[in-house]
């Protein structure tokens, strides 16, 4: 056999290195990319949010009386009643936008 029939890698090494032609948000970008290649994350459980125990209980309960299997389905329900019931037709529209971004 020759060297050449070594298992070689596949992949390119990144270079994370801030150089004087790149940018910081190029590098920035780079560092995101790198990231979720290590690290996939489910996209609902991308963050956390700090609530009250009792805000939590609350959540809990109103869980047990819906469909909603996770504290997140029902956090995205109350946000989506609240936008229905609550804005006006401009904020509505505006929330919408915001969010799509």
């Amino acid at each position: 056999m020759t060297d050449t029939n070594k298992k070689r890698p596949t992949g390119l090494i990144k270079n994370t290195k801030i150089t004087p032609n790149q940018s910081a948000d190029s590098v920035q970008a780079v560092k995101k990319q790198t990231r979720k290649a290590k690290n996939p994350v489910v996209k609902n459980q991308d963050a956390n949010i700090k609530v009250s125990r009792q805000t939590k209980d609350q959540i809990d309960i109103l869980m047990k009386l819906t469909d909603n299997k996770f504290s997140y389905e029902m956090i995205e329900a109350m946000i989506d009643h609240y936008v229905e019931t609550s804005l006006d037709a401009d904020k509505k529209r505006a929330f919408k936008t915001l969010s799509n971004l």
